[in-house]
């Protein structure tokens, strides 16, 4: 457009007719006007390229940073040393726990047998004291056997003291040796010696020697 205006203001044209050079200057104005609002759209467009291009870098730049991030965080997880040491706490974890289980269990298994052994230490308690009233009876109905056969004891002592040595000799002769022992014992010794020589030779011997014996049975137990 520059070189045609140059043409018009240097042509022939411009000395010949003054109209036709206004004509040449309203045209060019109105051409330059064109050309500034061109100018000026195309500056408009111009920056909202620039603009766009500036977000489609930032953004660019931005999903940049996530993925790098991302990446970091996936590298470090990743990472054999980070995975070994995670296995290793793991495994550290899972020993605790199960030695905790295990001392769960033996605590359990230690009252259950301290359970059991306070039952059979109250059974053992039980026991002893139905022993020991069991032991008190009988030791009273020995003492009232005792006594009962003390007192027979002594009535035999009586009656038989107060008989001839002849008529009590004939009776020493067949009684029972146990029996004749505990009545001779207890019998005074002028009364039971005169008996004894009434007596067959022989039992009178045995008699002797059994009394001999249970004389020496209580020194023989004082000594141990």
């Amino acid at each position: 457009m520059g070189a045609r205006v140059a043409d018009v203001v240097t042509g022939e044209s411009l000395s010949r007719d003054p109209l036709d050079f206004n004509a040449v200057v309203t045209l060019s104005q109105a051409r330059a006007a064109d050309g500034d609002e061109e100018t000026a759209a195309g500056g408009e467009a111009g920056f909202e390229q620039v603009a766009q291009a500036d977000a489609d870098t930032m953004s660019d730049q931005v999903a940049a940073t996530a993925d790098g991030a991302d990446a970091a965080e996936e590298d470090l997880w990743f990472d054999p040393e980070q995975r070994e040491l995670t296995r290793s706490e793991l495994r550290l974890l899972q020993e605790l726990s199960e030695r905790r289980q295990a001392l769960n269990d033996r605590e359990r298994g230690l009252d259950q047998r301290a359970a059991l052994l306070d039952a059979a230490e109250a059974r053992f308690e039980e026991k002893l004291t139905e022993l020991t009233a069991l032991r008190d009876q009988i030791s009273q109905l020995l003492d009232q056997h005792s006594e009962q056969q003390e007192a027979q004891l002594a009535n035999l002592v009586a009656i038989y003291e107060s008989m001839k040595p002849k008529d009590a000799a004939r009776i020493f002769d067949s009684l029972d040796m146990d029996v004749l022992l505990d009545v001779v014992v207890r019998m005074k010794q002028v009364r039971s010696a005169a008996i004894l020589a009434e007596m067959q030779p022989n039992r009178a011997k045995d008699v002797t020697l059994q009394l001999a014996d249970r004389r020496r049975l209580p020194d023989a137990i004082e000594v141990q």
